[in-house]
Parts: structure tokens; sequence; C-alpha cells
């Protein structure tokens, strides 16, 4: 299959594909010192030899989101039985689900995010854009901002926020050969 893909746009583009190992690209982005993320990847990739910074400013992301949650309850069927399925909840209080919203935490920020779970008493639950929980609010405590159109979101953020949010620096070359004595890729 891959093959085929790589063949189709050699021929309609006439480009010259190369075939790229994840152990390559590690070795490059431990080479230059930078996380581990999707992104860093795809910029070590697209690359190659060249050396790259990271971009100072914003990186623009488009994630795309399913409606609503389609099914209410897991209905396995088991041994021949049948079950009902309830339809699920598409709206409760004016909120849908992926609106963006915002609401005060407990250090007293303002903070926004996106809802990812109704429950029809008004007690959601509220994400960041790549499904990190945020929190579980009422909807009083919720301010509506941005209802959502289509299934996809774009948003631009700091590469700082986006990317090394939760970065631990990695070893360096250097300290991977003193602690194990040799490159884990060499």
């Amino acid at each position: 299959m891959q093959f085929t893909i790589n063949s189709d746009l050699c021929s309609k583009h006439n480009v010259i594909l190369e075939v790229t190992f994840g152990y390559q690209t590690k070795a490059r982005r431990l080479e230059l010192g930078l996380p581990k993320a999707q992104v860093i990847d795809a910029m070590v990739i697209a690359a190659g030899e060249r050396d790259f910074g990271l971009p100072s400013e914003y990186l623009v992301e488009r994630r795309i989101k399913a409606r609503f949650p389609y099914h209410r309850f897991s209905n396995e069927n088991k041994k021949g039985k049948t079950c009902v399925k309830t339809p699920a909840v598409r709206e409760v209080f004016g909120f849908k689900f992926w609106d963006k919203v915002s609401f005060i935490d407990k250090s007293g920020e303002k903070v926004t995010g996106y809802i990812t779970g109704l429950r029809e008493r008004g007690s959601f639950e509220i994400s960041d854009l790549d499904g990190h929980v945020l929190t579980d609010k009422d909807y009083k405590k919720l301010t509506f901002m941005v209802e959502k159109q289509g299934n996809s979101w774009t948003e631009g953020r700091s590469i700082i926020d986006a990317v090394l949010r939760n970065f631990k620096p990695s070893p360096l070359p250097e300290q991977l050969i003193k602690r194990t004595g040799s490159l884990p890729y060499a």
C-alpha cells in the first residue's frame, strides 16, 4: 500500500520521495536537542540535513472533532440479548458539544476550554483542544464564547504552550554515552 502511494505521488508530481524511519528522526532530533512531539518530528523530517529553528511566534492547529457523542451508553449485545439505544443528548441548557466556553478556575484566572462532556443535569466536562480534561463545571459557572460550526476547530497558540507544555529535556548524546557507553541509534 505504501509503495503504491509513494509511486503515485512520484509520477504525478515529479518528485523523489525518501522513506524516513523513526530511529533516523529520533537521532536527528536528539542531535538538535529538541523535545519529542509530532510537530517537532514533522519539522525534523521536512528539514532533512538542513538546520532549522523553532518558529518563534505561533503554531496554528486544526483539529477535526465529532459533532457530538454518537453513543450515549455502551450498548454491547451479549448472548443474543437486545437493548434499546437511547439517543445522545445534543443540547443541555443551551450548551452543545464542543462549544467554546470560559470559566474562573480555583486560582482566580480566566480559563477557556471546550465542552467535551454533556450531562443532562448541567454539569459539563471542559477540556482543551488536545483533549486534556481541565475541570467539571456547572452550567451556571460557564460563560459562552463561541458556538462550534462545522466539525473542525482552528486555534493559534504559542509554540511554547503547544509543544513544550510538559517538556522534560531529553539527554544529550554525550550524556547518553556517559550513562550507557554507546548511543542508542548508532
